[in-house]
């Protein structure tokens, strides 16, 4: 997550579904958000009777009131009501935040130095793994290396192939484009050694490169995007299946096996009710959850988790959401899809 706090208010970029699960840790509510989002413009008939207009994209704010993971919809959605809204957009009442990973939103709470808004806080940080990021488009060429939460472009290109016209010089200049992007993705590899690459860009540049440089790396992945160069890479860093690449390779994974967690069951509460147990005794030192769980429990069960992760957070466990489609989310499914490894044997 990408958090720069300035006194009262916190300006927040999600990047990975663990990221969503913690900024539903911090919204509380009274909280204000503020953010970009969609709503129906009214327009008023010949007879002055108010009608729903083409949905536009505004800057809204609202005080919260709920926050959830959607069943039905991927993200946390948050509902409150309003607070701001531009002049001359007519709006009133209540609206929703629908978050999720590349989504920026501003937090704007009265107390940011709660026992548990400091802890969770404390693990909250914008976390890339050592990556390089190739955008490319027609004479457009930039590669940026991406080291932990800073990145930088060591290499930028921007040349002429040729018109339409041209088609023979077009074809000489594009092969010995292609040729320089490729070359210099090699030696990029060879100098960072990155754990994964991305190609991004919105042609058939990208997939030209990408086919060539696949066949001796292993990690690499191409996204579609609709710019090339250094424009690209800035894109690319906001761009949601880009997110989701890093952040799979960018948060250590917890992992654990059916064989192993059951060779150690006397230390390991299962479902919510035994997980509950634990975590009110203090004995919870790392809280497994499945975003699976997440989602599709009621408000009610969704409520209870939350209250459990907060008692383990405030007295120094740690939390990992665990994706659903993982080894270990499919792991995790078979045990309930919430476990806790405890401190001490409470069952013994």
């Amino acid at each position: 997550m990408k958090l720069i706090l300035n006194e009262e208010e916190a300006k927040i970029t999600v990047q990975s579904e663990d990221d969503l699960f913690y900024l539903y840790l911090l919204i509380e509510e009274g909280d204000e958000i503020y953010g970009w989002t969609y709503r129906n413009r009214k327009i008023y008939g010949r007879e002055g009777k108010a009608e729903r207009g083409e949905k536009e994209r505004v800057y809204l704010g609202i005080r919260v009131e709920k926050s959830y993971f959607h069943p039905s919809l991927s993200g946390l959605k948050i509902i409150g009501s309003l607070i701001y809204r531009p002049e001359d957009f007519e709006a009133s009442g209540y609206h929703s935040f629908l978050i999720n990973i590349g989504d920026t939103i501003n937090l704007k709470k009265s107390n940011w130095n709660s026992a548990l808004v400091q802890s969770v806080l404390k693990e909250i940080k914008e976390s890339y793994p050592k990556s390089l990021i190739v955008a490319l488009d027609y004479g457009s060429f930039a590669i940026a290396a991406l080291y932990n939460q800073r990145f930088d472009i060591i290499y930028s290109e921007e040349k002429s192939v040729g018109g339409k016209r041209e088609k023979i010089k077009r074809d000489e200049m594009l092969e010995e484009f292609l040729k320089n992007c490729t070359k210099n993705t090699r030696e990029a590899i060879m100098k960072v050694n990155p754990e994964l690459v991305i190609f991004y860009g919105p042609s058939s540049i990208k997939d030209m490169v990408y086919e060539e440089v696949k066949r001796s790396e292993k990690n690499i992945f191409r996204v579609n995007g609709s710019i090339g160069g250094v424009e690209g890479i800035y894109e690319a860093l906001r761009n949601e299946e880009v997110l989701k690449i890093l952040s799979l390779f960018g948060h250590e994974e917890e992992s654990f096996t059916l064989e192993s967690v059951l060779s150690n069951s006397e230390k390991i509460a299962f479902g919510i009710e035994e997980v509950k147990s634990a975590a009110s005794l203090r004995a919870v030192d790392k809280l497994f959850i499945s975003t699976k769980l997440i989602k599709n429990v009621t408000k009610e069960k969704l409520e209870e988790i939350r209250k459990i992760a907060e008692e383990v957070k405030l007295y120094g466990g740690s939390i990992k959401i665990i994706a659903e489609e993982s080894e270990a989310g499919k792991t995790l499914d078979k045990m309930g899809n919430i476990i806790a490894l405890l401190r001490f044997n409470l069952y013994s």
